[in-house]
């Protein structure tokens, strides 16, 4: 699911983390 991973991502990047989602 690319929409899930997306989501996931910004909410990482919403945190302030590191993404390493490829």
């Amino acid at each position: 699911a690319k929409n899930e991973a997306a989501e996931i991502k910004k909410k990482i990047e919403e945190v302030g983390g590191t993404v390493e989602i490829k």
